[in-house]
């Protein structure tokens, strides 16, 4: 997923649409989304300016300050926002941290309100695992994730066998999941 965003984005730009779409209502600062992306003020300004003048994102004075949020009337905010989160926001960052395991993990995916496109600025991320890991240290990990992020990640685990088990059992819970929207994050989804 990274050498697609990196092929349609530059560094800046990821990380500036991350923030943004991951959140379409809530309103940044230049300074905040500069402290958040580790980027400068003033290149994530210059971003912005390019963003606001292709009508991708709106530019407000609050203030003497300016805020910039996503612009969810652009006729593209829905495909720009389900590509930025598929390539360069929450689930990249997720599956950073979950890659650090290596086998251990088989497969993981994001489910619920951010595969169907209709968080909220504060959603919380419903997370699959499958493969075995300690449930503790696998939360752990992603805790200062989402500090960073600002949201909780809800971590369902299920061993490789009992993710099996209950698929060929047809699992009432697994199988309405699995026949949902689902980001793959390490893995294929299905």
């Amino acid at each position: 997923m990274d050498k697609i965003a990196s092929t349609l984005f530059g560094k800046t730009r990821q990380a500036v649409l991350a923030w943004l779409m991951q959140s379409p209502g809530e309103k940044y600062y230049v300074r905040e989304l500069a402290r958040l992306t580790g980027i400068s003020p003033g290149t994530v300004k210059y971003e912005l300016d390019n963003l606001a003048e292709a009508d991708l994102v709106t530019r407000v004075k609050d203030g003497n300050r300016v805020v910039y949020q996503a612009n969810t009337y652009s006729p593209v905010h829905e495909e720009l926002r389900s590509i930025v989160s598929k390539t360069s926001g929450i689930p990249l960052a997720i599956g950073k941290v979950l890659n650090r395991f290596g086998k251990k993990i088989e497969r993981a995916f994001i489910y619920g309100s951010m595969a169907k496109g209709t968080n909220q600025s504060r959603s919380d991320v419903d997370l699959l695992v499958v493969g075995e890991v300690p449930f503790a240290t696998l939360v752990s990990s992603l805790a200062p994730l989402e500090r960073a992020i600002r949201r909780e990640i809800n971590v369902r685990l299920i061993a490789r066998q009992e993710f099996a088990e209950k698929l060929r059992k047809r699992d009432r819970f697994l199988s309405g999941l699995m026949k949902g929207p689902l980001i793959p994050v390490i893995g294929e989804a299905r």
